[in-house]
């Protein structure tokens, strides 16, 4: 929001704060939360970084480490430079901090101090340039992580003045105006306070917050809506919606800096700001048919009413004032009143007439005009000026009226039968003049003092509110009341106030004073050390004057009584008065020796002196030395002393009966000079100018205007001046043009020739001669107007013996170009002019005088016309015909004519033409105002040769497959689409019988086209009918490599020999199975190795299926078991014996087992045999199981 209402004063302080309050809020961990902190509170900051957690690094802050526990403040610099030291306290690791300054979040570090390693003592210390008045994000982290207390000081470059210590100026208000035709605005000015600023700065606080921290809401009574686009600006516009009265306005300011406001950081919101702008009433406007007083009558002022534009239907019918009885219109106007406006019109003083202009009428009538004047809307009477004007129409009053600041004036416009019409308004000046000084705009200023000075403000009623601009200076205007920013002692005012083309100016001196600044100490002259070396200051020399009485001796004047007190180091100065009163002030300032200064005012001369006032004062002090009773003119005395031998340094400053400028005189009872000679001229002429001079009685002034003859300090010489001539600057002086009475001039030859009205004045005037001297300091010389060598300021050099007023005369110089025009043409090569003949164009002067020039333009009208046959046509079998279009000339000047073969008789003279045939076309284009004629060629070509075509032969296709169709074409760029809708050179697709296909070949260069046949002959599949398969169920029949296992009819797709398909055709039929079960049917023994069974024999034991298909009963299933028997029985003959010869060994087997046979080696049948060997023998026995005739040995 840079809206800067805040009109602050801003003075030097040096306080600084230590261990500021924190503001009640803790800093924040993360740079997006940083809140705002005001110097005040940042400087003696006492804080902690205990607790605080890791946050995203910003750019740059790597030169001095990485986040560990930071936090964030924003601040705002006032210079630009800043710096600022933090000191840690208390620290947990003994390692300290780092601090860095970031210009944002999203910016770069620009300053850091990155601590050190067990540096929890050593102070961190910040120093940078910066903007004024941009926030700024300082960073205060933990070094390595380390937490500690740490303060904030030292600040350089923020503004640490408290913002409460504001001191308020004038209150916040709303104001509220209802716009004409229309809505309405409602605006918010903030409070005015002055405020400190710290030492060094550029900006304060105050002004930073009033600008970026300050935002509004507004609270409105039902019925007002807000239209203008931002419902939270300073000034909003609103419309009614229902009719309003007495409804409350007020504003909320709302504190948009984060961490700044009322409950959080309040000690940072500047004194304006924490309070409420009082609320306001407001009523909707009356409807535009109810009563409006006169006195609510728009004001304008005539300088500037051409400027607007006005309707009487904006308040059409609105203005009822003439229908009461509170207005003196006691004379009849001269047309009766329907439905009039009242507009009233103010100026400066001067004669004056008004002229309008009646235009866009509603119902084509007209508007009827009249004046009113007088006292006020109680007193108004008819001045007799009236005029009725149709639409269209323009005019004046009849007669002129001169404007008066007793009266007022009022312009009555109604519309013929209730018209409603745009009129202007425009001022005619009879000479008067209404640009100039007026008294009748604002009021006489009203001028405080602060209680802190060295402020003052300037106040001032405005006459015109409404229309009225106060500039020069910033300031507050509420209710036609202006009052002004404050403004530094010392310094003058001066504002304008302007209403319309009215311009008043109001402006004075400071009414009080700055410490003094003597940069032109003892200037013009230091006090004298003896009454007799006077200086004589006039009142603008003394006034600012700065001297001392340092060095100076006693100088005892003698005195006509026992009065005047003994003086010890005095100086002396003189001065003459303008009134018979004075008052001056003194500052005393710098002393050396003592502490005070006395001022004497003297009357007499310096052998007799009579003290009239005196007043001391001391080092620092002002004091005020009045005197009444004085003889204006006459010269004092003014002692300079200091009490007890002081030594001090003074300021002056004259408040009143001391002019402050140069004295001068004033010329009166004047005859003026006037200068003789031509008043109309021609370039090159010569003109001799004489001054018959007038005469004139003086009057001697002070400087500020009043009547202060000087008392013979200066003296005037009818001998001192010389005349000095001005002449326009289309002049040149030929002979002397200083200290003559008659010269000579002559007129700019280099005006000769061109066609030219220049008006200006042969003036003159009077001046110092060199050598007569003049005013200031001493004079004295060639001429001899001054005697006092001791004058200074005083006398500015007085044109003398009071020369009178020279009118100007005024002058014109005039020279007329004559031109005639001839235009060379193909008809007509030159012109004849004049008996002369000009064939090439040119612009020639055919005679020539001072006052006369005669000229030929000669112009080149032959231009030959532009032919454009176009570009070369093309017919073909799309386009069976070609248009011819150019870009020749076009116009109802030319004509065009066209050539070549077939051309019909009624195309051949149009611009552009349409052919049928191929060759060469001409079209000839003749300009008829010139006959010059142009042509052009074009060529026709056509083409219309069709594309060749062919389609190779087709193979026959087996039924099913695809059939790949080839077309070829010339040119090979041509297009192919098929009778399939398919398209390009070769196309393949499925076919089941045999088919013709056409393809259309198109050459896309002409659209000529070709068309070619082929058939496709498709050969039928080859069927083979199988008789019915009848199988049992789950048994399979394979045709052509295919397994089928199922009922039903099947086809089989095989190749024939002609390489199509083969369908074989047949059926199976399956037949259900009846399953027999005979048990177990034989057992393998090793004496029956095998076993027959239905025919088959079996030599393995296991379970058998046997499938045996009956018909037409069905298949029968045989399930069968054959067992084994071969298990041989076990048999042992027992261990090796030993017998002696001769001797006898059993042998027996074991075990001996039931069904088995035994039969020994040596034939014995048993389980057991004895034997008798004679060598050693083996023995064996065979065991046979007599069951399954299976056998073992041992």
């Amino acid at each position: 929001m840079k809206q800067l209402l805040l009109a602050i004063a801003f003075l030097t302080s040096s306080t600084s704060f230590l261990f500021a309050q924190n503001c009640g809020f803790p800093a924040a961990n993360f740079c997006e939360e940083a809140k705002f902190i005001c110097g005040s509170e940042l400087e003696g900051y006492f804080g902690n970084n205990a607790g605080y957690q890791p946050a995203p690094d910003i750019p740059g802050f790597g030169v001095c480490g990485s986040f560990h526990n930071p936090q964030f403040f924003q601040i705002v610099p006032c210079s630009e430079q800043i710096s600022l030291t933090v000191t840690a306290l208390n620290c947990l690791k003994g390692d300290g901090l780092q601090v860095a300054l970031a210009d944002s979040c999203d910016g770069q570090i620009i300053a850091c101090d990155g601590g050190d390693l067990g540096d929890a003592n050593v102070p961190l210390f910040l120093s940078t340039d910066v903007t004024p008045g941009e926030p700024y994000v300082l960073i205060i982290d933990g070094y390595l992580g380390d937490e500690c207390e740490f303060i904030i000081h030292d600040l350089q470059g923020i503004d640490t003045n408290p913002p409460g210590s504001d001191s308020l100026v004038q209150q916040g208000y709303i104001e509220f105006q209802s716009l004409p035709c229309g809505p309405a605005t409602l605006t918010a000015h903030l409070p005015i306070c002055y405020s400190e600023i710290s030492p060094g700065c550029q900006s304060s606080w105050a002004e930073f917050y009033s600008e970026n921290c300050l935002g509004i809401e507004w609270n409105l009574p039902p019925g007002v809506q807000i239209i203008s686009p931002d419902p939270n600006a300073f000034t909003i516009t609103v419309q009614f919606t229902q009719q309003v009265t007495n409804g409350m306005v007020s504003v909320n300011l709302l504190h948009t800096c984060p961490g700044i406001d009322l409950n959080e950081c309040a000690e940072c919101i500047p004194f304006c700001f924490d309070g409420l702008i009082p609320p306001i009433f407001i009523s909707s406007p009356g409807s535009s048919y109810t009563y409006v007083p006169c006195e609510e009558a728009p004001v304008y002022c005539t300088g500037s009413l051409d400027l607007v534009t006005f309707n009487n239907g904006c308040s059409f019918a609105g203005f009822g004032w003439w229908q009461t009885a509170q207005w003196g219109l006691g004379d009849p106007l001269c047309f009766s009143l329907e439905s009039p406006n009242l507009y009233r019109v103010i100026a400066c003083e001067g004669l004056s007439n008004l002229s309008f202009e009646v235009s866009n009428c509603e119902n084509a009538r007209g508007l009827e005009f009249a004046l009113l004047q007088g006292g006020g809307c109680d007193e108004l009477y008819p001045s007799g000026n009236c005029i009725t004007l149709l639409e269209g129409q323009s005019g004046q009053f009849s007669t002129p009226f001169y404007y008066s600041p007793f009266e007022e004036f009022y312009i009555i416009v109604d519309g013929i039968d209730l018209d409603a019409c745009d009129f202007k308004i425009t001022e005619i000046l009879n000479g008067g003049n209404n640009n100039g000084q007026s008294n009748c705009l604002a009021s006489p200023p009203i001028i405080d003092n602060f209680a802190p000075l060295p402020y003052y403000s300037v106040s001032f009623g405005v006459t015109h509110s409404d229309e009225t601009f106060v500039t020069g200076g910033p300031g507050s205007y509420q209710n036609g009341f202006f009052t002004s920013a404050p403004i530094p002692c010392g310094t003058p005012y001066s504002f304008e106030v302007k209403t319309g083309g009215c311009t008043q100016i109001i402006s004075g001196n400071s009414p009080c004073y700055l410490p003094p600044d003597c940069q032109n100490f003892n200037l013009p002259a230091p006090l004298a050390d003896s009454c007799h070396l006077a200086p004589y200051f006039s009142g603008g020399c003394l006034d600012g004057y700065c001297g001392t009485n340092a060095g100076l001796t006693p100088d005892q004047p003698i005195a006509a009584d026992d009065t005047i007190p003994v003086f010890e180091n005095n100086g002396w100065l003189r001065i003459s008065p303008c009134e018979d009163s004075i008052a001056i002030d003194f500052q005393v300032f710098d002393c050396q020796n003592g502490d005070e200064l006395g001022f004497f005012l003297l009357s007499g001369d310096c052998d007799s002196m009579t003290l009239i006032s005196f007043i001391s004062a001391k080092d620092g002090n002002v004091a005020q030395l009045t005197a009444s009773g004085l003889a204006p003119g006459e010269v004092y005395f003014l002692a300079v002393d200091g009490f007890y031998n002081a030594e001090c340094k003074f300021q002056a400053h004259v408040l009143e009966g001391l002019g402050i400028e140069p004295d001068t005189a004033i010329c009166s009872n004047c005859t003026p000079s006037v200068i003789d000679g031509p008043s109309d001229l021609c370039p090159g002429d010569f003109a001799t100018y004489t001054l018959s001079p007038g005469g004139c009685d003086i009057t001697f002034f002070g400087g500020n205007g009043e009547l202060c003859t000087p008392s013979g300090v200066c003296q005037l010489q009818p001998d001192t001046l010389e005349l000095h001539w001005v002449i326009p600057p289309f002049m040149n002086f030929v002979g002397d043009s200083v200290g003559v009475f008659s010269i000579t001039v002559q007129v700019d030859t280099n005006l000769i020739g061109i066609d030219t009205v220049l008006t200006g004045q042969v003036n003159a005037f009077w001046a110092p001669a060199p050598g007569s001297g003049g005013g200031g300091n001493g004079g004295g010389g060639g001429g001899g107007n001054l005697f006092d060598d001791k004058e200074f300021c005083g006398c500015t050099y007085v044109i003398g013996p009071c020369v009178s007023p020279i009118i100007p005369l005024d002058v014109t110089v005039h020279h007329d170009v004559e031109i005639d025009y001839c235009e060379l043409t193909c008809a007509q090569p030159c012109c004849s002019h004049e008996g002369q003949s000009y064939c090439a164009p040119g612009e020639y002067i055919v005679s020539q005088t001072n006052c006369l020039t005669k000229k030929l333009i000669v112009t080149d009208a032959a231009d030959s016309p532009f032919a454009d046959a176009g570009p070369t046509g093309y017919i073909n079998c799309i386009n069976q015909s070609a248009t011819l279009i150019g870009n020749s000339s076009y116009g109802p000047n030319f004509t065009y004519a066209w050539s070549g073969p077939g051309l019909p008789g009624f195309n051949q003279n149009q611009q552009n033409i349409t052919v049928v045939l191929p060759g060469t076309y001409t079209l000839v284009v003749t300009n008829t105002s010139n006959g010059c004629t142009a042509s052009d060629n074009t060529v026709v070509v056509m083409d219309i040769t069709p594309p060749t075509i062919s389609i190779p032969p087709v193979p026959k296709v087996c039924y099913g497959f695809d059939a790949t169709l080839t077309a070829n074409a010339n040119p090979s760029f041509a297009q192919y689409n098929w009778s399939n809708n398919m398209t390009g050179q070769l196309i393949t697709f499925p076919i089941n019988a045999t088919s013709t296909y056409t393809v259309t070949v198109t050459n896309p260069a002409n659209g000529c086209t070709s068309t070619a046949t082929a058939t496709v002959q498709v050969l039928p599949p080859k069927v083979t009918n199988l008789p019915p398969k009848t199988i049992c169920e789950g048994d399979c029949v394979y045709v052509h490599g295919e397994e089928f296992c199922s009922a039903g009819s099947f086809t089989v797709v095989a190749e024939s020999y002609l390489g199509c398909d083969s369908l074989i055709v047949f059926s199976i039929i399956v037949k259900p199975y009846v399953v027999t079960n005979h048990g177990t049917i034989g057992t393998l023994t090793c004496n029956t190795p095998s076993v027959s069974f239905m025919g088959n024999t079996y030599n393995q034991p296991g379970t058998y299926s046997v499938y045996i298909m009956l018909n037409p009963g069905g298949c029968t299933e045989h399930q069968f078991t054959i067992a084994e028997n071969i298990v041989p029985p076990f048999v042992e003959a027992g261990q090796p014996q030993e017998i002696c010869d001769g001797q006898t060994a059993t042998l027996a087997v074991s075990p001996v087992l039931p069904g088995v046979e035994y039969i020994w080696g040596n034939g014995v049948a048993g389980p057991q045999i004895s034997v008798s060997p004679t060598t050693t023998t083996t023995y064996t026995v065979v065991a046979q199981n007599l069951d399954n005739g299976c056998g073992a040995v041992d």
